[in-house]
């Protein structure tokens, strides 16, 4: 059993670096996907806010 690269030494095997590229391109995805999810609850508070309004200044017509 003999293991030639233990922590975070650099590999030029093929399998390695096709999983080091894979896990890098999941980690961008990710994170893209992590800011879209903030802008749209940043657009939806936004819109919550818009309503709100919308709904007092009916009831203030109302009134």
């Amino acid at each position: 059993m003999s293991c030639a690269l233990i922590g975070g030494g650099n590999s030029s095997d093929p399998q390695v670096q096709e999983l080091e590229q894979r896990v890098a391109e999941q980690k961008r995805i990710s994170e893209e996907a992590d800011l879209r999810a903030k802008s749209e609850k940043q657009e939806l508070k936004a819109r919550q806010l818009r309503l709100k309004a919308a709904k007092n200044e009916a009831k203030a017509r109302n009134i």
